[in-house]
């Protein structure tokens, strides 16, 4: 009876032991498998993001060394089209990693609405050459030597979304490179590494289709997105 006992005290605790093991190797396999595709977003949105400022730069010159008095997309030069080939690439790019956020990261209203604040800046540029405008943002809230006899309003507001823009931006990627696993309390992780679960992205396909329709829905924030990011990033004011 002692040897049937032990035996079986034995074969448990070795089933115990495989099964805690085979939970544990299948969720680091799963966190790998997460984070490896977090770094290929991310990947994909620097160059997106060096696209979309590419672009823009070439944009500009264009705008600077076009005859004044025109106005509307110049459909008939074909260095435009190659332009906003490059502009919708980008945004294409930026695209496809809100697919991503939303079905992963946008668990809650402030990320979606920022999600959504982003993707509305992402589509400046692409609007500005839609529409034959030079896209107006200024890196400096104050510069005495250019656009003379622009008004102070005009240009503060190019900065706040150039800025806003670009915190935006800092946003998406660490958003991408942390994760949610990371940024979980230290007691949660180490309950789901010792328990075989894989990162905490519990959105259901209902959530991650709210999401996504919530973030591509911006039309209530399109004049106002830039505010938004301020406010949620608490970017100091801009003095007039």
């Amino acid at each position: 009876m002692a040897v049937i006992v032990a035996l079986v005290s034995v074969l448990s605790t070795a089933l115990l032991a495989w099964l805690i093991g085979t939970r544990v190797t299948y969720g680091w396999d799963e966190v790998k498998r997460q984070r490896e595709s977090d770094m290929d977003s991310l990947k994909l949105f620097y160059q997106c993001y060096g696209k979309f400022f590419g672009a823009w730069k070439a944009w500009q010159g264009y705008t600077r060394n076009t005859p004044s008095g025109t106005s509307g997309f110049p459909a008939s030069d074909p260095k435009v089209w190659e332009i906003l080939r490059a502009a919708g690439e980008a945004e294409s790019g930026f695209e496809t990693i809100l697919v991503k956020l939303a079905s992963e990261y946008a668990h809650s209203e402030p990320d979606r609405l920022l999600f959504a604040s982003f993707r509305q800046g992402a589509q400046s540029l692409r609007e500005a050459i839609r529409d034959g405008k030079d896209l107006t943002w200024k890196a400096q809230p104050f510069s005495p030597h250019r656009d003379r006899g622009q008004p102070n309003a005009r240009r503060l507001l190019d900065y706040r979304k150039y800025r806003a823009f670009k915190a935006l931006c800092e946003y998406v990627a660490v958003t991408l490179r942390v994760g949610p696993y990371k940024r979980a309390s230290s007691s949660t992780r180490l309950r789901r590494l010792f328990l075989g679960l894989s990162q905490s992205r519990t959105t259901n396909h209902r959530e991650a289709i709210a999401a996504l329709i919530a973030i591509t829905q911006t039309e209530d924030i399109g004049g106002r997105w830039w505010t938004i990011a301020e406010d949620a990033f608490a970017l100091p004011p801009v003095p007039t």
